[in-house]
């Protein structure tokens, strides 16, 4: 799994337009940078927005939650 994703890709993967996207981070009030978004703000987002995560994100979340602790 990639660790960098451009908004285009997760508007794609969700279904709905990068416009759209853009609307729904705002209503949730989650402020990112225009840059790439990294896979913690792509599992903020599912999150936020009750999607499921994959398997491939809640293996990755797993592993930020164990860097986060071991620190």
């Amino acid at each position: 799994m990639k660790n960098i994703f451009t908004r285009q890709d997760v508007a794609d993967e969700i279904g709905i337009s990068k416009r759209t996207l853009a609307r729904r981070i705002k209503s949730l009030n989650l402020e990112f940078s225009r840059q790439l978004l990294t896979t913690r703000q792509l599992i903020m987002i599912y999150e936020a927005l009750g999607i499921p995560l994959s398997n491939d994100l809640k293996k990755s979340k797993y592993q930020l939650e164990e860097q986060r602790f071991a620190q």
